[in-house]
């Protein structure tokens, strides 16, 4: 049995009560089928809760003195880069984010949440909460467990190490260091620049919370509550369409988890969600959505 990697001291409170929720269930439910047959797993997640109720009671949660967890960051990476993607694949949207100032500075807004966090899961420096530094952690164990090819963890071990991930190496990570974090470039890259970065950090991710014991109870939000607002602007029949770019992008997020980084995929790997299904986003212990139309 894999033990998660340990980051109860990256979740704010909100978070921190809902997994505390999701492992309680989880334990009564294995110790309701008797201890002797899932001893290990009970051990580890009353070790979870203890954790987390310790987390709760801490003057670092309180004080906010802790970083945002990779799971939470790279949610937030694919639900911002999916309702991006279901916009511009729309005909029906120029107007309204155009012509509206508060529109208008949303898709602002989502360019910099997109290529910042981008850097963030990147970033080289000792000191940060990259997944970086966390799959620098855990490769190794990826490795001996037999989760990936070798040379498919030798090739994500080289780009999150070498040149790949600095400024000559990706278009998102200089625009991140040249016009987000400081006012030298105006070089914004293209989403194709930004999906080819996204496809190394996507499958890095994967490969970690399949390895982990107890994956993720997060889950992607459905579609109702990612566009919501944007009712009052669009016909039933537009929303349904918005709704189904976003799961075309959230099939190629599913195809990049799925496959090695060299897979040259194909149409047969690429499929978009299907609808009225609750889906583990990587056939295993990833995040969750659920998909319906209005």
């Amino acid at each position: 049995m894999q033990h998660a990697i340990d980051c109860t001291k990256c979740r704010d409170e909100e978070a921190t009560r809902k997994d505390l929720d999701n492992y309680s269930q989880a334990l009564e439910q294995l110790e309701r089928t008797g201890s002797e047959f899932h001893g290990d797993s009970i051990v580890a997640l009353k070790s979870e809760i203890s954790k987390l109720e310790n987390w709760l009671e801490s003057d670092a949660l309180k004080s906010g003195n802790y970083p945002i967890g990779i799971d939470r960051l790279m949610t937030e990476l694919i639900e911002w880069r999916s309702v991006v993607y279901a916009i511009d694949e729309t005909d029906f949207n120029d107007g309204l984010f155009n012509k509206s100032a508060f529109f208008a500075q949303w898709a602002v807004g989502a360019v910099y949440a997109i290529n910042a966090i981008i850097g963030k899961m990147v970033n080289q420096n000792s000191q940060d909460n990259s997944l970086r530094k966390l799959w620098n952690k855990v490769y190794i164990f990826i490795k001996r467990d037999g989760f990936a090819d070798k040379s498919e963890i030798n090739a994500l071990t080289t780009n999150f190490n070498g040149e790949r991930f600095k400024n000559d190496g990706s278009k998102v990570i200089l625009y991140r260091n040249t016009s987000i974090a400081h006012n030298e470039k105006n070089t914004q890259p293209k989403w194709s620049d930004v999906d080819e970065d996204l496809r190394i950090l996507t499958r890095a991710w994967a490969l970690i919370t399949s390895w982990c014991s107890y994956g993720l109870f997060n889950s992607l939000r459905c579609n109702e509550v990612a566009f919501m607002g944007l009712e009052k602007h669009f016909t039933p029949e537009q929303m349904n369409q918005l709704y189904l770019k976003r799961l075309e992008y959230l099939g190629r997020i599913r195809a990049w988890g799925m496959h090695p980084i060299g897979h040259n995929l194909n149409p047969d790997d690429i499929k978009p969600l299907d609808l009225n299904k609750t889906y583990s986003l990587f056939g295993g212990n990833g995040p969750t959505i659920t998909t319906h139309l209005v």
